[in-house]
């Protein structure tokens, strides 16, 4: 987990295309349609199993829809926002706004004036669409998406999927990530591309259970003889592609990656050095921030890191219950935080303007981005290095105690090992992720990386729900400490104290006996 998250922080183009994606209105909407929140009038929108836009239509407005089917055939000026199935934009429809689809299906062939972003599994752009936006952009996160031939998207085309097939030209850029990628079409600017290893074969060439005809192409970048790239071509891929002459305008830089499996396949020298040298690298990247974060916390809090470490040792199941429950609260709670923020900001905004709305609007944000970074610190660092320093000590017992069994005599008192000194927890410590680190970045083969995920998630649970364990116990000592606490009462009815039986033995004892030893 928090390998993808790295991952997609640190590069550019899928922050750029995070933003443009705009998945979380989306999300809203879907979510007031679903609900019936805000539900329109019949000229603002439409809901139904077949919902269609006559020829004759013209709306003036924003166009919203919740149906199974979506046929537009008139006019909309303003944006085609909703959820379905199908939705078909024929030949003689106009939109003159964006385009926000959520659903399986989308197919373009009328004119749209703006941008289209689009989630689901097959999106189709074909002859004769147009864009009257010479910035018009193509968002998508989608199983396939298809440009066909003498179609032209005059900005640029983002996509996260499985394939996209450009038949057609592109005037600004195209970043890609996913599996194939096939451009036979004009590229006036750059091309970023991840794609699939094309040595594997592809197991399936549709998906049976999609109402929708995708053909799948095999993995790999592929470039046509009638294709061109007037920019930069940058692309990630397993293997170098096969690249005609003369259609790459600018320069081809390839970054090759080294997937897990190539490590039982090492045929040349050259391949088992890079990916050892991979595998050097992706670890010192686990290594260097736990160690890190881990010594400050031995420098400054020693004894809670090292009762954090022993209270997963003492209670698995709970700290790990704990652990997984917090992850999956923190979302929800964090999305609460922001939008009760938002709220008192636009109360306080109604009420009064001024010093004091910027007084509470910067307090209330920065106390959403403590809570939100502190919440990931601790999840991505703290609570793996803590999981790291109990590795350590449960590594160096195990072999304390080995040493001092060999040496054993069975007529000795039992083997007692003193604890570690707390100045020589360090060691714990760094023996603890370099071990960490060198398992869960293993170049193994399947099923390997499934364990690795599950050590991870492992780590990560039990150092975050030892945190929460802690904090939960020194609030319930501030109580007692401070009579916060509510007082028990345990007193027993006298009439069942006296009604208890006598305990066999006691019957027969002399009158006034209290004890054997007063």
């Amino acid at each position: 987990m928090h390998r993808l998250i790295r991952s997609l922080v640190h590069k550019k183009r899928f922050r750029r295309w995070l933003i443009r994606l705009w998945l979380f209105p989306l999300l809203l909407m879907t979510l007031s349609l679903s609900l019936g929140v805000g539900v329109v009038e019949a000229t603002d929108g439409m809901r139904g199993n077949r919902c269609v836009v006559r020829e004759d239509e013209y709306i003036e407005h924003d166009f919203y829809f919740y149906c199974w089917s979506l046929v537009v055939r008139g006019t909309i000026e303003g944006d085609l926002v909703g959820v379905a199935s199908e939705v078909t934009i024929t030949q003689d429809a106009v939109v003159t706004g964006d385009i926000w689809v959520l659903g399986g299906q989308l197919q373009i062939r009328g004119a749209v004036g703006d941008d289209v972003r689009f989630v689901g599994a097959d999106l189709d752009i074909e002859t004769p669409s147009t864009f009257a936006n010479p910035r018009t952009d193509i968002t998508t996160l989608a199983i396939s998406a298809e440009i066909s031939s003498d179609v032209t998207i005059p900005g640029d085309l983002l996509m996260i999927g499985y394939q996209a097939l450009v038949f057609g030209n592109v005037g600004g850029n195209i970043d890609f990530q996913g599996q194939s990628l096939y451009l036979q079409g004009r590229v006036n600017g750059d091309v970023n591309a991840i794609v699939g290893d094309a040595r594997q074969e592809i197991s399936i060439r549709t998906i049976p259970l999609l109402p929708y005809s995708i053909r799948l192409r095999d993995y790999g970048l592929y470039i046509d003889e009638t294709g061109f790239i007037a920019g930069d071509l940058h692309y990630e891929a397993a293997q170098a592609a096969n690249i005609p002459r003369g259609v790459i305008g600018g320069t081809t830089r390839y970054t090759q990656i080294l997937s897990a499996q190539d490590i039982t396949r090492v045929q040349e020298p050259r391949t088992f050095i890079n990916i050892f040298r991979n595998y050097v690298i992706e670890s010192l990247k686990d290594i260097i921030p736990l160690t890190v974060v881990g010594l400050l916390a031995l420098q400054f809090f020693s004894h809670t890191f090292a009762e954090a470490a022993r209270r997963i040792r003492r209670a698995p199941p709970s700290v790990v219950s704990w652990g997984l429950m917090l992850s999956i609260l923190f979302f929800p709670i964090a999305l609460g935080l922001i939008l009760v923020s938002l709220i008192l900001v636009f109360l306080i905004t109604i009420i009064t303007l001024g010093s004091m709305t910027l007084l509470i609007s910067v307090t209330l944000l920065i106390f959403n981005l403590l809570f939100i970074f502190g919440f990931g610190f601790v999840l991505l660092y703290l609570s793996r290095a803590i999981a790291c320093y109990l590795l350590g000590v449960v590594i160096v017992n195990r072999v304390r105690f080995y040493l001092a069994r060999r040496n054993h005599d069975p007529d000795d008192p039992p083997i007692y090992l003193p604890p570690i000194a707390s100045e020589k927890r360090w060691m714990l410590l760094i023996l603890g992720t370099f071990i960490y680190g060198a398992i869960v970045n293993a170049p193994l083969p399947a099923p390997v990386p499934l364990l690795i995920y599950g050590i991870e998630f492992l780590a990560v649970c039990s150092g975050l729900g030892a945190v929460f364990m802690l904090i939960r116990d020194a609030w319930y000592q501030y109580e007692m400490r401070h009579g916060l606490a509510p007082r028990r009462s345990f007193n027993l009815d006298p009439d069942i104290i006296e009604d208890r039986d006598t305990p066999l033995g006691m019957d027969n004892l002399p009158e006034g006996f209290t004890g054997f030893d007063s």
